[in-house]
C-alpha cells in the first residue's frame, strides 16, 4: 500500500472557511444592488401603461429576508 502525506492543507481549509463570511457580507449587498436594478427596469417597464404613476409608486425593495 503506498503512503503519502500532504502540507498545506490546513491553510487551504482556513482559507475555505474565511469565504463563508465575505459571502455573509457579499450575499445582501448583491441583492440589494440586483433589486434596485430590477426595480428601475420595472418603472421604466410600467411607464407606457401608468398614466397616474400609482403603479411605478407601488415598486418597493423591502430588506433581504431569509439565510
Amino acid at each position: 500500500m503506498a503512503k503519502f502525506s500532504t502540507t498545506g492543507v490546513e491553510d487551504f481549509l482556513r482559507a475555505l472557511d474565511s469565504w463563508g463570511d465575505d459571502a455573509g457580507k457579499a450575499i445582501p449587498a448583491m441583492l440589494g444592488a440586483g433589486a434596485e436594478a430590477a426595480r428601475t427596469e420595472m418603472e421604466n417597464t410600467a411607464a407606457w401603461a401608468d398614466k397616474s404613476g400609482a403603479l411605478r409608486r407601488s415598486i418597493k425593495i423591502s430588506k433581504v429576508k431569509g439565510s
